[in-house]
């Protein structure tokens, strides 16, 4: 008997919030970011969503969403449910609210999902202190 396949991404997107059209079931992303500029370290954030689109899956799967500090490998965050695809050619999204999230220290973090604990996308969030106009340091 042979695995089930892992599910295939198309996208993983950090934003401030997800619109969910109630009649067309259409998501919109707004404020999509890739960076906190951070008043403080350690730095917690309010809220942020996370979407996800998958595809090329079959029958059910474990989702787990965890972000870890890419120095340190702490995880600073996880949450997990059930997925599951009728059809392989099934595209499934995904919305996440992640609320008061604690990042303990500046740096480069992992935001990764797992179907069945196997990787199947990651993205990078930048946790920058700002400077004194709000803004993360220009890079040098």
């Amino acid at each position: 008997m042979t695995a089930k396949p892992i599910p295939k991404p198309l996208a993983i997107v950090v934003c401030d919030t997800i619109i969910d059209d109630r009649l067309t079931h259409k998501k919109t992303l707004v404020g999509t970011f890739n960076q906190i500029a951070a008043t403080a370290i350690p730095c917690r954030h309010a809220e942020l969503h996370v979407y996800a689109a998958l595809t090329d899956g079959y029958g059910a799967y474990a989702a787990k969403l965890v972000i870890h500090h890419r120095e340190t490998g702490k995880t600073v965050f996880g949450m997990q449910g059930q997925i599951t695809f009728v059809d392989p050619n099934q595209i499934v999204e995904l919305t996440f609210v992640l609320k008061r999230i604690v990042f303990p220290a500046a740096g480069a973090y992992d935001i990764e999902l797992l179907c069945d604990e196997r990787h199947v996308i990651a993205r990078s969030l930048t946790v920058n202190l700002a400077g004194p106009e709000g803004m993360p340091p220009a890079a040098s």
